[in-house]
């Protein structure tokens, strides 16, 4: 196996023990008395923990590590001032942010970049790290 291919290989082994490791928390602001069954108390919940990202890159063409999001329930959920931790640093969603009915967000976790959807902290491809979403 050549040192890409085991690149490649661990950082896929990784993000499948960040999934497995990950904290997902969310008390969410549900609509009154609506919930949906399949994941009726934490409706938005990871997708995917991408480390030594080198195949998606950003909207500015560079290969950051990254979180996804998914909604499952069957609403729009507000996660505006919800954070993203490792523990140490946080990433605050910002004002007027949902996710509607089955969408999926992409939030980049990249120290080099600031703004919008990019947390001030990047992803060990070792692991041994938690990634939160609470509120």
């Amino acid at each position: 196996m050549s040192f890409n291919n085991k690149r490649v290989y661990y950082s896929i082994l990784a993000a499948a023990v960040l999934l497995l490791a990950a904290s997902i928390v969310l008390f969410s602001r549900f609509p009154a008395g609506e919930k949906d069954p399949a994941h009726a108390d934490y409706p938005i919940y990871f997708t995917e923990i991408m480390t030594d990202n080198l195949l998606h890159p950003n909207g500015d063409g560079i290969c950051c590590d990254y979180v996804e999001l998914y909604n499952s329930a069957s609403y729009t959920v507000d996660i505006s001032g919800y954070r993203l931790t490792d523990g140490k640093n946080y990433y605050s969603f910002p004002k007027d942010t949902v996710m509607h009915s089955h969408e999926s967000l992409r939030v980049y976790c990249c120290k080099e970049y600031a703004g919008d959807f990019y947390a001030p902290f990047g992803l060990s491809a070792q692991g041994g790290e938690t990634v939160s979403f609470v509120t």
